[in-house]
């Protein structure tokens, strides 16, 4: 069963997001986009382009995309081809937070401490990537179930599969130590979404939520 759009929130915010977005034959190029959440997406079906910055990466379905915050992506789709991409968006602060335990930080190694041999796209050939994929169709029938504690089924599966992303791809450095930008860098990620939530039903612009991190 496909769900459309779900969410998890907790105190009035979105901490987690579900959306299943269906799109038809376009450019990837005008799209470019990055947003202050961290992502985890898989392509369903379909065939295009992934623009990442200055890379791209054809696009499959199966294929599994991740992205952190300061990447711009978007998806070019080839004619006559419909493509859908389910996409999983969250805070940094789902998993780990400022005041908490450091060793919840490492979770988020794929987004904030990659290597060299870093790809936003899973490698296709490794085993592992089919159980990511599964895990993450399972996250989607959560949503759709809700059955009792479903939130933190949902949480438990994502934590499975950061842990995947660093056991099996190779993609992560060893010794794993947040570095003062990373905190300076998720802090400022946390201000902005929670200025966000405060104004939401205002009139919000770029270069309001620049000033806030002291970015032009």
């Amino acid at each position: 069963m496909e769900v459309p759009h779900a969410h998890i929130e907790f105190d009035g915010r979105y901490l987690l997001t579900l959306d299943n977005n269906h799109l038809k034959s376009r450019p990837a190029r005008p799209n470019l986009h990055w947003h202050p959440y961290l992502e985890i997406s898989i392509i369903k079906s379909g065939i295009g382009e992934y623009l990442v910055d200055d890379k791209v990466y054809d696009i499959q379905a199966g294929d599994i995309f991740v992205f952190n915050n300061i990447e711009k992506h978007a998806i070019g789709v080839k004619q006559p081809n419909e493509l859908v991409n389910m996409v999983i968006h969250f805070e940094p602060s789902l998993i780990w937070s400022m005041g908490s335990n450091v060793f919840d930080s490492r979770y988020l190694k794929i987004f904030f401490d990659r290597n060299e041999n870093f790809e936003n796209r899973l490698d296709r050939n490794n085993p592992e990537t089919q159980e990511i994929r599964k895990l993450l169709l399972e996250i989607e029938e959560e949503f759709a179930a809700k059955l009792p504690e479903y939130e933190l089924m949902i949480k438990v599966k994502l934590l499975n599969i950061l842990v995947a992303l660093m056991r099996h791809y190779g993609y992560t450095q060893e010794n794993f130590t947040l570095s003062p930008k990373i905190k300076k860098d998720l802090l400022s990620i946390n201000k902005v979404i929670d200025y966000i939530d405060e104004h939401l039903c205002e009139d919000i612009r770029l270069e309001n939520l620049a000033a806030i991190t002291y970015m032009n």
